[in-house]
């Protein structure tokens, strides 16, 4: 519900391609072949999102959502955390124990001529900010850095041998790495890191790479010398 309500807010601003300011949910659209005089999603279709959003119980209801109009089938692909409905019950002898499948993207394809369901689909693709979460849990030394790209104030813990290390005062960034190289299908991003030390100020950083169709870190590459490393 928490989806559709962001969706009606985004339509009332007008404002379908990026998301109105201060709004919990992101919503873009992709329009290809749209019919004529359409440029925003139907009630009929944000209805059937809805159903849907409940039915595979998305316990993430911030997720981004996209639509795809064309004259044989709009698709819509929604980003959270769902789980597959159970089956029915089994009429038959032996009945095999169900299968509670979980994913990260919902693809539903319906047809705009009958306003029918055509296919639902669960997969562990994942958009940019679920990369972003992704890669903050790759990882304990990565808590302390905003959740979503921005920046922060922070407390950055030397590591070494002591219980009870010092921390440094800085200032920590989360941010999309936008310069090559470009890993195929996958995401990098950065979490940097900068503290003031003996009258000099430092730098560090860690760059994940997220792959975008199961969201596997595929590789993380330290830059600097963190305090989180030294010994």
């Amino acid at each position: 519900m928490r989806r559709i309500v962001g969706v009606l807010a985004l339509l009332f601003c007008g404002c379908l391609a990026a998301g109105c300011g201060g709004s919990q949910v992101r919503v873009s659209a992709q329009l290809s072949a749209v019919r004529p005089g359409l440029y925003r999603p139907p009630l009929w279709l944000t209805r059937i999102v809805a159903r849907e959003d409940r039915l595979f119980k998305d316990r993430d209801g911030h997720g981004g959502t996209s639509y795809t109009f064309s004259k044989q089938k709009d698709v819509v692909v929604m980003f959270g955390r769902f789980t597959k409905p159970p089956a029915k019950s089994c009429a038959t002898g032996y009945c095999p124990t169900p299968v509670r499948l979980h994913g990260t993207s919902l693809r539903l394809v319906i047809s705009p001529r009958t306003h029918r369901l055509l296919s639902a689909s669960l997969s562990p693709r994942i958009e940019n900010d679920q990369a972003v979460a992704i890669a903050r849990r790759s990882s304990r030394f990565l808590r302390i850095f905003p959740a979503l790209p921005g920046r922060a104030s922070c407390s950055i813990r030397e590591g070494g041998l002591s219980l009870t290390p010092i921390p440094l005062h800085g200032l920590c960034k989360t941010q999309y790495v936008s310069s090559p190289p470009y890993p195929r299908g996958g995401i990098r991003v950065r979490f940097g890191e900068r503290w003031r030390l003996d009258g000099h100020m430092h730098r560090a950083a860690w760059i994940v790479t997220v792959r975008y169709r199961d969201g596997r870190v595929q590789r993380t590459q330290v830059i600097g010398q963190p305090p989180q490393l030294w010994k």
